[in-house]
């Protein structure tokens, strides 16, 4: 499972099914805020294994792959053979099906509900 968080920090933001909100959240976070979310997602994504730290040494950054799971998830948001995207009601973002192309996978994106931006950048602020 890859939080609504974690999308922003892999850039999420930029894709056009993000929920609006949460976009909306993570513009809105200074800088600071960003990179504090930032560390604690990428160490979270870490411990579960998404992502694994590549070898550095000094004066080299901190480089990480993406494990195969979220490869997948993210190829399906990248380049989908198709996108289903349901909308139920205006407070709540849309629940999004992704399938990979050249797969018969399907990733079901089933977002947070958050009544609001402020509440978005709230939850935002907690991780």
């Amino acid at each position: 499972m890859v939080s609504g968080a974690d999308l922003c920090v892999l850039g999420g933001t930029r894709h056009p099914s993000c929920w609006e909100p949460l976009q909306t959240a993570w513009h809105e976070l200074d800088e600071r805020e960003r990179e504090r979310v930032s560390q604690s997602r990428l160490q979270s994504m870490l411990d579960r294994g998404l992502i694994a730290a590549l070898p550095s040494g000094p004066g080299i950054s901190v480089r990480y792959t993406l494990g195969e799971d979220l490869r997948v998830l993210l190829a399906a948001r990248e380049s989908p053979a198709f996108t289903i995207a349901t909308h139920h009601e205006p407070r709540t973002p849309d629940v999004t099906y992704f399938q990979p192309s050249g797969t018969s996978a399907i990733v079901q994106e089933i977002p947070e509900r958050r009544a609001s931006s402020r509440a978005a950048k709230a939850w935002l602020e907690k991780r």
